[in-house]
């Protein structure tokens, strides 16, 4: 029982480290959001939604899984003393994570230049590589406990430079931002950013990972790889893939609405992202020593936190949807619809709590990939037509409705794969069974 509690603790403290940096960083996101709305045209902040939408999917496809490969190696080997282990490791994602990037990259350029597509379109392009470099090195550094860190430069003082940079603009009622001006100075910022990140901890200064050999294990390490990959690109690519097709089905400047309320929407998840963020190795280092009672733990505490803040976040929505939009400026509060549906997918999703991480972290990983991508590939099929049918609406009900279907899906698995009920009915049973 002390082991127990202790496990608890570490959760709540790390989870609250998470939780610090992202309380601050969600609404430094939402008022960026909010900024470079009010400081560009609704053309130009549709072209920038438009090309933000298509790197984030690109810079999620760059990843090639290795943030998760990372998060479910390192922690065992570092629990192992299993050094060389360790580095090989290192030294496998960082490699594939700049020759992806590098390629996303050049794709989003030719694929510009071959439709006559605007010059922000290239400019944007080079995001794929940091966005991907960005996720790698967090999750570095969240296995060495150094959650500010690894959350902090990208998820608050890259948003602030582009928040400064919007301010000028408005506060010396200067011409609006150009998409290109918008992505040109994000590349900049962004990549010193996370040039000064990477002296946070040896770990990521990478020189020495590079130099060294290839290591035996990295055939495995390809395939595991390839699992969290597939997951983590439908996962997150289904929602910013909804933008593009309203703006491709629709109109550009359709997209900038759906992309309002799309950011609203996931503060429902706010709570769940940090508990994970904490959660997931500790998941990964418990399930390693075989210590079934310190996950179930680990996820009642992820679930009691990440329910109670969703159905609180739901409610807020539910009256304030309205002003809440009004905030982008004018033609935006007709996303209210689009966003109370997208609150309940991902109110739902964050009640089910860390269902993904659990079976990824535990050996599930083929399981969980085949939930996600059938039921995130439903989605998308009824994506294009929900959207031409419904417009926004359409594409609103096709993406809560996959993210539904695939959290229900995967809570039943780890009911049935690790006999642990990571939802919040979960969290209440383990509670009531603590006190008794």
């Amino acid at each position: 029982m002390t082991q127990i509690n202790s496990l608890v603790r570490r959760v709540l403290k790390e989870s609250s480290l998470a939780l610090v940096t992202k309380l601050i960083g969600a609404p430094v996101n939402f008022i960026m959001v909010v900024a470079l709305a009010r400081a560009m045209t609704f053309e130009t902040y549709g072209e920038f939604v438009f090309a933000f939408s298509i790197v984030m999917i690109l810079g999620q496809a760059a990843t090639a899984g290795q943030p998760q490969l990372m998060l479910r190696l390192l922690p065992g080997f570092e629990e192992a003393g299993a050094e060389a282990q360790w580095r090989a490791a290192l030294r496998h994602g960082l490699r594939l994570v700049l020759a992806a990037g590098l390629l996303a990259t050049v794709a989003m350029i030719a694929g510009a230049l071959a439709l006559g597509a605007g010059g922000y379109m290239i400019l944007a392009a080079p995001l794929c590589l940091l966005f991907a470099f960005a996720q790698f090195q967090a999750a570095i550094l969240r296995t060495r406990g150094k959650v500010v860190w690894a959350i902090g430069p990208r998820d608050i003082l890259w948003r602030l430079t582009l928040i400064a940079l919007c301010g000028i603009v408005l506060l010396f009622s200067l011409p609006p931002l150009p998409s290109w001006g918008v992505f040109a100075f994000g590349v900049v910022s962004l990549a010193l950013l996370l040039l000064w990140q990477s002296r946070a901890d040896r770990t990521t200064r990478y020189r020495s990972a590079l130099a060294g050999p290839v290591a035996g294990a990295e055939g495995a390490w390809r395939n595991l790889s390839t699992r969290y990959w597939i997951t983590a690109l439908v996962i997150f690519g289904t929602p910013n893939l909804a933008v593009v097709i309203v703006g491709t089905v629709l109109d550009v400047t359709e997209s900038g609405p759906f992309f309002a309320a799309l950011r609203t929407a996931q503060l429902m998840q706010l709570i769940l992202i940090a508990s994970n963020i904490a959660a997931t190795p500790l998941i990964s280092r418990y399930h390693a020593a075989g210590d079934t009672a310190a996950v179930q733990s680990i996820s009642a505490v992820v679930a009691s936190l990440a329910g109670a803040a969703a159905v609180v976040g739901f409610v807020i929505l539910l009256f304030l949807a309205g002003p809440i939009l009004s905030l982008f400026g004018e033609g935006f509060e007709a996303a209210r619809a689009s966003l109370l549906i997208l609150a309940v997918g991902f109110a739902i999703s964050a009640l089910n709590g860390a269902n993904g991480p659990l079976l990824q972290m535990t050996g599930h990983e083929k399981p969980f990939n085949r939930i996600i991508v059938g039921a995130n590939g439903l989605g998308l099929v009824c994506l294009v037509p929900a959207v031409w049918l419904g417009g926004a609406v359409g594409g609103a009900l096709a993406v809560s409705g996959a993210m539904i279907l695939w959290n229900v899906l995967a809570w039943r698995a780890c009911r049935e794969l690790t006999g642990i009920d990571p939802s919040i009915l979960g969290a209440l049973r383990h509670i009531r069974a603590q006190r008794s």
